[in-house]
């Protein structure tokens, strides 16, 4: 399940994040204005004591009072990408892993490319840094949080009451760990009425609202903001044949799937492409979900290659050798590619 941790944060391009103890702060005033230092820490006691029962080291619990500030917080949009590419990959656990370590135990940032690069490193990832650079995964991460936000789910845990007896009350009571007292409470008169306390004075903890650039970056990968164009359908092939040739420029599609192990070994790679290649068009063609595109190119095998100029095909390529594509879009071209971002 993706979810952006601390969207407020911003995201879309590589960043220090904020200092943990004053998001910790702000989120505190927010939840709980009353909290005194004392509360505080009672309230990470539990926290910090299951951790510990596992074998694990929680560095700086969110109380806003650790030595330092406790290390710095970004938003997780990128890392989510990294997992995503790591499931194609076959190391998601061991990612999910050092994504962890790195957040909880480290104190690092998880904005910060150079981290998620470490993490993807150790997890044994590979094409981490093309993918960061690109568009990859950026869309479907995107996809999955508007998803799980429309089913009310924010943050984690997340504690959903559904109903009691009868009465169907499907709410959410709480988008982060709430309080023990607060959880007790409410239950209790639930229990008792067979409605929520809402109209007695108590209301559902809020949740932070988002600030500044929070958004994920839609076009990343370069300076250009290029990215590439999924093509969902036959008249998505035909607009995007007709934009490439009112530009003047070569249109190179990827035919992929899903299943395919070296689509998504070298997607990442192709996406960074099109930073570097600025007089070429670049999209892409899921083969299951737009079946007819396919047929008509008549795609083959997984990952092909196909580049089109003025409507009329001029190359093709079979396989995920990024050199050899790299090759054939300058020759194409009839241009050197410019430096990675």
């Amino acid at each position: 399940m993706p979810y952006q941790l601390y969207p407020q944060l911003p995201a879309g391009e590589s960043n220090k994040g904020v200092v943990k103890d004053d998001l910790f702060k702000e989120l505190i005033a927010q939840r709980y204005p009353e909290a005194t230092e004392e509360m505080r820490l009672a309230r990470v006691k539990p926290l910090s004591a299951a951790w510990e029962a596992e074998g694990l080291c929680l560095r700086s619990p969110p109380t806003g009072l650790n030595t330092g500030g406790g290390g710095r917080m970004g938003s997780s949009f990128d890392s989510q990408r990294l997992i995503l590419l790591a499931r194609s990959q076959g190391v998601e656990d061991a990612m999910i892993e050092e994504v962890y370590a790195a957040n909880h135990t480290r104190d690092e940032c998880l904005s910060d490319w150079k981290v998620l690069l470490g993490c993807a490193k150790r997890a044994g990832v590979r094409d981490a840094e093309a993918t960061l650079s690109s568009s990859w995964g950026v869309t479907e991460t995107f996809a999955k949080i508007e998803e799980y936000k429309a089913m009310g789910v924010t943050a984690v845990p997340v504690v959903v009451l559904d109903s009691v007896g009868k009465n169907q009350i499907k709410t959410v009571l709480s988008s982060g760990a709430p309080e023990q007292d607060f959880l007790t409470s409410v239950m209790a008169h639930v229990l008792q009425t067979g409605e929520l306390p809402w109209k007695q004075g108590q209301q559902p903890l809020p949740m932070p609202q988002p600030h500044g650039n929070w958004q994920p970056n839609l076009t990343a990968g370069g300076g250009a903001g290029r990215s590439v164009t999924k093509l969902a359908d036959r008249e998505a092939f035909v607009q995007a044949h007709a934009q490439a040739n009112a530009a003047g420029h070569l249109l190179a599609v990827d035919f992929t799937a899903s299943w395919c192990g070296p689509c998504q070994a070298i997607g990442p790679q192709f996406a960074a492409m099109a930073s570097q290649f600025p007089n070429i068009d670049f999209a892409s063609v899921d083969v299951d979900e737009n079946v007819e595109i396919a047929h008509a190119c008549r795609v083959r095998a997984m990952p092909t290659f196909m580049f089109f100029r003025n409507g009329q095909q001029v190359g093709e390529m079979s396989g995920a050798d990024a050199n050899q594509l790299r090759a054939l879009l300058q020759q194409l071209s009839g241009s050197s590619p410019s430096p990675s971002p």
